[in-house]
């Protein structure tokens, strides 16, 4: 137990019962919504049923309901209580029941070895807003080029990276760091600086000592490697996502309905065709039917939504038949699993008063300043800064994209971190107390390089034949070579940052010299050591993605869908979601589905309109 003034004591006993304070609200929601459903219309009827009420099925149901009739089914409840609201608490706000899936990957050979049986956790939000209720709130676009690739592989120019922007830029109200004049404003998709620590000006201050411009990573034209401190989805210094901008404000329009812990178990087929007709789903113990005149669209998630597929006999069909469960089309559904993950470095220290000291910064002062103004540290996501670069590898290959992507945390090793990362990362208490605990208290922060286009691939497979049990997740990290080099040049780019420029060298930045628990018989700083640093430390950066890959046809032996979304075989059955995109093209967050949203919801309203109309329509025609 802290030992700091009394309100540093309530907060600690406030973190300490999170849990316990979302399962009181969770079961007083779960009874109110059994009790408004007594009293719902008893149709079950509707143009559209959308699956997930994530980043991109609530742009879509906002868009599509403008039309015609929706239905939005979301497994988990509203979350939006001032404790998940609060930006500085998103990293205690993660594995928790009931705003968590608390997905997790199986045993990792090849690294995670810093982690219980080696496993890494995969948060992932189950709530209207999805993972928007839980994530960093980080608002950056990624590798938009990428989207010319995707174009060019699926020979459909929807997804060119000038589109995209478009879309991306309809979406904003921009008040960031960099000019309004790349980006929208006006749009529900509310952006805006957050709270930063001095140390991040250092951070600016040395990537420019060492070549490297501080530039809007969110700019139109070719990607150039860069620093910049963060941008996030927030509004008036709170959590903000897609929720709380596309939905909430037409809660009392006609033409949608929201229904709230609705676990879908399976799509409903129907003809030689495969139509599908609807879903079936659960909601408070009762087995319902959820019927659809025009399209079911699954929005939900890279983890859900290959789940429901395989469920519905949709899959590799060897191993939907290993469960009893008839295949209906065999397509690689989740075999082609990635994710953008990466490698803790750090401690790194720094003077006094320059980075996150939780018992200093989070005083009842500054709790006043931020329920006023939704300013001071609480409006910090302690994620306040990044970099990007090309490593050597991509600059003797000529490729033009940057493979190193980093994240500057000024997270400090406070009093409660043991707590704070075994829940939230289940790193072994060894190393916790051996380890990071014997710098708590001083001003540090922490670099997570990550590789934006890895090469390791792994696979979603079912449990067994129940749809509630969590899919089987193995990511395989650093499963390929390339991947290592990778991380151990990044890691060393992190070292040299701090320790041999001016602008840390002026606030005695530091990395002690003590040996990663499990490393201590190599070299200190040498490549193996980095090596087994990567190795120890490897964890998720949120990014999972390409379980329901998109492809021009079925002669992509990778591809479920087509470059309209349609899964290949199917009638009426999209999926508009993460898990469609893959990340060696694209960056899978939280403002490129929200992309994906608008981007589906224009070629699927012009899809109807002309079906109406009696026009020609291209998309009638399977790719």
């Amino acid at each position: 137990m802290r030992t700091g003034t009394p309100w540093i004591r309530i907060l600690d006993f406030l973190v300490v019962n999170l849990s316990t304070i979302y399962m009181i609200n969770y079961y007083m929601e779960l009874q109110m919504d059994q009790v408004k459903m007594r009293y719902e219309s008893a149709q079950d009827t509707y143009d559209f049923v959308i699956v997930g009420a994530g980043s991109a099925g609530c742009v879509l149901a906002n868009k599509l309901s403008e039309k015609h009739t929706v239905l939005l089914l979301e497994a988990g409840g509203d979350h939006h209580q001032p404790l998940i609201n609060a930006p500085v608490l998103f990293f205690n706000n993660q594995n928790r029941f009931p705003h968590d899936w608390q997905y997790k990957t199986v045993p990792q050979v090849n690294s995670s070895f810093a982690f219980k049986n080696n496993v890494t956790l995969w948060p992932a939000g189950k709530g209207l807003g999805g993972s928007g209720l839980i994530n960093g709130m980080i608002y950056i676009r990624g590798s938009v080029q990428g989207f010319d690739d995707v174009a060019e592989r699926t020979s459909n120019p929807i997804w060119t990276m000038r589109n995209a922007q478009k879309h991306y830029k309809q979406l904003e109200d921009y008040h960031g760091h960099f000019d309004q004049k790349n980006h929208g404003v006006g749009g529900g998709m509310t952006i805006e600086k957050g709270d930063i620590r001095p140390v991040i000006d250092h951070v600016m201050k040395a990537g420019e000592e060492m070549g490297y411009k501080v530039r809007d990573p969110n700019l139109d034209g070719p990607i150039t490697e860069g620093f910049a401190p963060m941008d996030f989805h927030m509004k008036n210094g709170y959590r903000w996502d897609s929720y709380k901008a596309y939905i909430e404000p037409i809660l009392d329009r006609e033409t949608l309905t929201v229904r709230k812990f609705a676990f879908v178990n399976k799509v409903l087929f129907t003809g030689e065709n495969n139509k599908a007709v609807g879903i079936e789903y659960e909601r408070h113990g009762q087995t319902k039917i959820a019927k659809a005149t025009k399209e079911v669209i699954l929005s939900a998630g890279a983890i859900q939504s290959p789940r429901i597929l395989m469920h519905s006999g949709v899959g590799p069909k060897s191993h939907l038949e290993e469960f009893g469960i008839k295949p209906i089309l065999d397509l690689p559904v989740g075999e082609n699993l990635q994710d953008k993950y990466g490698a803790f470095v750090g401690p790194f220290f720094v003077d006094e008063g320059k980075s996150f000291l939780m018992e200093r910064e989070l005083t009842m002062a500054r709790m006043v300043e931020f329920g006023i103004f939704g300013t001071s540290p609480y409006a910090s996501t302690r994620l306040e800064g990044t970099y990007t670069f090309r490593s050597s590898k991509a600059k003797t290959e000529g490729y033009k994209y940057p493979d190193i992507f980093t994240y500057i945390m000024v997270h400090s090793t406070d009093s409660e971190y043991e707590r704070d990362m075994e829940i939230a990362a289940n790193t072994k208490k060894e190393i916790l107390r051996g380890y990071y605990k014997m710098w708590a208290g001083n001003d540090s922060f922490f670099q997570l390089v990550t590789l934006p286009k890895p090469y390791s691939k792994g696979f979603l497979k079912l449990r067994d034949a129940d749809p509630k049990s969590p899919p089987v997740l193995d990511p395989k990290y650093l499963s390929h070579q390339r991947d290592v080099d990778l991380l151990v040049e990044g890691i060393k780019f992190a070292v040299k940052l701090v320790e041999e420029t001016k602008s840390f060298k002026e606030i005695h930045g530091k990395m002690l010299p003590v040996s990663f628990p499990g490393c201590e018989k190599l070299p200190f700083k040498s490549d193996a050591y980095w090596e087994c640093v990567a190795r120890h430390t490897t964890a998720t950066a949120y990014k999972y993605c390409a379980t329901v890959p998109m492809g021009k046809d079925t002669n992509d032996p990778t591809a479920v869908v087509d470059s309209f979304l349609r899964v290949f075989g199917t009638k009426g059955l999209r999926v508009v979601d993460g898990s469609v995109f893959q990340e060696k093209e694209v960056s899978v967050n939280q403002c490129t589905c929200q992309m994906l949203g608008s981007v589906a919801s224009e070629f699927i309203l012009d899809y109807w309109d002309n079906q109406a109309s009696g026009l020609d329509n291209s998309l009638d025609d399977e790719k």
